[in-house]
């Protein structure tokens, strides 16, 4: 999506904004196509083997296997996912289940607060009101053409 829309804004606002009061229609379409290239992409893309691994079934991990990288090393490296998936099992099964407050405990705390202040950051430059100048500079008289070309000028 956001290949399509920097393709829209940077190629094809400015040039179809004077045109028709329908031209906005190409620039969904332009904005949509790069997405449908990566639906066919995900159906074309093979399956983990670890998935295959996950669900027992090991001649089709090792086909995944196969596909992804090598057939030399098939066989060693399901295995070798094979048992780190049993590992994990086990280790699942042996300790208590979480809770949200581990997130505000110890090392966790440190990760939560650098998540938290990384999607803050965003609001503290001001990316909304970038966004959204156009809107803006609109509100304030400027004509939708002269606001555009504002947006995208370097």
């Amino acid at each position: 999506m956001l290949v399509g829309q920097i393709i829209a804004v940077a190629g094809i606002d400015v040039r179809l904004l004077n045109y028709t009061p329908s031209s906005y229609r190409v620039l969904f379409a332009v904005e949509l196509a790069p997405t449908g290239f990566a639906i066919i992409a995900a159906f074309l893309c093979p399956e983990s083997p670890t998935i295959y691994a996950k669900l027992g079934k090991h001649t089709q991990a090792i086909r995944a296997y196969t596909r992804l990288f090598s057939a030399e090393e098939a066989e060693e490296a399901v295995t070798n996912i094979e048992s780190s998936l049993e590992h994990e099992r086990q280790a699942q099964a042996n300790d208590e289940s979480p809770s949200y407050m581990e997130c505000f405990r110890g090392t966790n705390w440190r990760r939560t607060r650098i998540v938290l202040y990384a999607n803050m950051l965003q609001n503290f430059v001001g990316v909304a009101m970038v966004n959204q100048c156009t809107y803006f500079m609109e509100l304030g008289g400027m004509s939708p053409y002269v606001s555009l070309c504002l947006l995208m000028s370097p």
